[in-house]
């Protein structure tokens, strides 16, 4: 088992905010003026833009003949064939002839109503602003993918949710700018709940928008799913800040191996030049190499090491991890006390441990 020393991550020192910090400020305050941009521009340009041109079309009357923009154009047509593609993305499109022999090819939001017609059919169709938009048949009307009535799913849905993604960036920029002082944790509680409420209410402006109709506004469907989305989004906060409060982990004692060689990383004054590729942590005998990958090129560390403590990653750490759950271990050389550190996975860390500490490395 690991010791564990009185401060933990949530009770830091004040001090300068890092260059990485800084940068990351500037690039988060920067992708949020970039999403509220999108946001505006699919809110309050794209959006009433389509719902001007869905009024104009429900107002627009129907004729038998071109007669200028504002009139839906109703032309007889014939059914001529189908095609249908299966996949994730499957679509429906009906073949269709003028009587002057003009083909079309208008697609079919689902396989339903008028894709069923028979070759032969005759269809009526409705065009506007040029686009064949609707086809009626024995009563039935079916909106093809043209129609102005669903135009303002995608701004609607796109500005919902980049609306929540813009709110998330602004607070990653604020607080890696002003607060992060207070967690040195590479993935602190208060970035991890943010982004994660973020993509939370993006998913469901997502899902409003393209749902949204008269008898299904989005307003009900954000009520209905964001309400509890933001609870949830509460609940984790809880959560995370409890684990912050430490950043040391406790990693479980086990018998040591003969050898070791896990993914991981080191630095220190003996470690390797990074450019020479090692990404593997062999340990014989208590005493720590590195290596390209088991039993291939390794170097030891010129000294033995003393295990200090184990915990989760500090943003300004020299290495950063890159397993699924990556750990640091911080150790000592056992004659000059120079700083060491070590990187690697949490599933690794146990028999890595072990064998440091079965050799002369343990004491200390």
């Amino acid at each position: 088992m690991t010791s564990r020393p009185r401060a933990g991550a949530g009770t830091a020192a004040r001090r300068p905010v890092s260059p990485g910090d800084r940068r990351g400020a500037w690039l988060s305050l920067l992708a949020a003026v970039l999403l509220a941009a999108v946001a505006g521009w699919a809110l309050l340009g794209a959006l009433p833009a389509a719902r001007a041109e869905q009024r104009a079309f429900a107002a627009a009357p129907r004729c038998p003949a071109a007669d200028g923009a504002a009139c839906v154009l109703e032309v007889p047509l014939t059914v001529v064939g189908k095609e249908h593609r299966g996949g994730k993305r499957e679509a429906w499109w009906l073949r269709l002839a003028g009587a002057d022999g003009t083909a079309f090819r208008p697609e079919l939001p689902d396989g339903d109503s008028l894709f069923g017609a028979a070759d032969g059919a005759r269809v009526t169709a409705e065009f506007w602003r040029g686009g064949l938009v609707a086809l009626r048949l024995d009563g039935a009307r079916q909106e093809t993918t043209a129609t102005p009535n669903t135009g303002h799913h995608l701004p609607l849905a796109l500005g919902l949710a980049a609306l929540p993604l813009a709110a998330g960036a602004l607070w990653q920029a604020l607080w890696l700018g002003l607060r992060s002082w207070r967690n040195p944790l590479a993935r602190p509680w208060q970035l991890r709940w943010a982004r994660e409420a973020a993509l939370a209410s993006a998913a469901v402006g997502v899902l409003a928008g393209a749902v949204d109709e008269p008898d299904v506004p989005y307003a009900q469907v954000l009520a209905f799913l964001g309400v509890p989305v933001l609870a949830a989004a509460a609940g984790r906060a809880l959560l995370l800040r409890r684990r912050d409060r430490t950043p040391l982990v406790d990693v479980p004692a086990v018998a040591a191996p003969d050898r070791v060689c896990v993914p991981g990383a080191v630095a220190g004054p003996g470690a390797p030049p990074r450019t020479t590729g090692h990404g593997c942590l062999v340990v014989v005998d208590g005493r720590l190499s590195t290596a390209l990958d088991e039993g291939l090129s390794v170097r030891p560390y010129p000294a033995r090491l003393v295990v200090e403590r184990v915990r989760r990653p500090f943003r300004d750490d020299p290495l950063v991890g890159t397993g699924k759950r990556p750990l640091a271990v911080e150790c000592r050389e056992a004659g000059s006390g120079a700083p060491v550190l070590l990187t690697l996975d949490a599933s690794d860390a146990p028999p890595l441990l072990a064998a440091l500490r079965a050799g002369d490395g343990g004491a200390g």
